[in-house]
């Protein structure tokens, strides 16, 4: 058990550290494109008054090192600041679409990783039978194909040939706990599982035909 914790604790360290890595080459890589963001923003015939109180008000007039931290340190206490398209907050702008997206992955996770270990243990208890064939041709085809390309397939087959569900679906209070593209989405996460669960095991997989996919009103995250 403590292994586990450690291995775990080790992942989420690298996370954190992969993301603040990331987040510091977008940084940089801003900081060296050529030009003005205000001027740009603004406009070649703004004020240089104006100018110099909208630099001011995005913090541009500061050094470079000191924005990137005072951006982090919002970022860590969850501010991430105001869009510039709408003046409103970003966090409002990509919260409900981030629960639309947490509630997909949640539930898709929910059924394919069950599903994967049990079918990679059967992979394994009958190796290089039929099953372990079909199910190894079944893994290489999930993750050689596209999850977008899945996801039309399945959308034209479901949605529009069958009618089984709708093309178009969002998550709400109102609406029941089935979500339309979880299938979707768990059938590549499925034939993942399967290849790292059984390393030393024949390759093990699934192809599920289920739902098309999810697609927001608004655009997914």
């Amino acid at each position: 058990m403590k292994d586990i914790i450690t291995m775990v604790a080790k992942r989420l360290g690298l996370g954190l550290l992969t993301i603040i890595v990331i987040s510091l080459l977008i940084f940089v890589g801003i900081e060296a494109l050529p030009g003005d963001l205000a001027t740009t923003i603004l406009g070649q015939n703004a004020l240089p008054e104006t100018v110099t109180a909208f630099r001011k008000e995005l913090k541009l007039d500061l050094a470079p090192h000191v924005r990137y931290f005072a951006w982090l340190g919002d970022f860590m206490k969850g501010d991430l600041g105001n869009s510039l398209a709408n003046k409103r907050p970003v966090a409002d702008l990509i919260g409900w679409r981030f629960a639309n997206t947490m509630f997909l992955a949640s539930t898709a996770a929910v059924i394919s990783v069950p599903l994967a270990i049990l079918l990679g243990l059967l992979a394994a208890l009958y190796r290089g039978s039929w099953f372990d064939n079909a199910i190894s041709t079944s893994t290489l085809s999930a993750i050689s194909f596209p999850e977008f390309f899945i996801a039309y397939i399945l959308i034209a087959l479901l949605s529009v040939k069958l009618i089984v569900f709708p093309s178009i679906s969002n998550i709400n209070d109102q609406m029941s706990f089935w979500a339309e593209d979880t299938c979707n989405y768990s059938s590549q996460p499925d034939a993942y599982v399967y290849r790292n669960r059984s390393h030393d095991a024949p390759d093990a997989g699934s192809h599920h035909q289920c739902s098309g996919q999810l697609v927001y009103r608004d655009g997914p995250v």
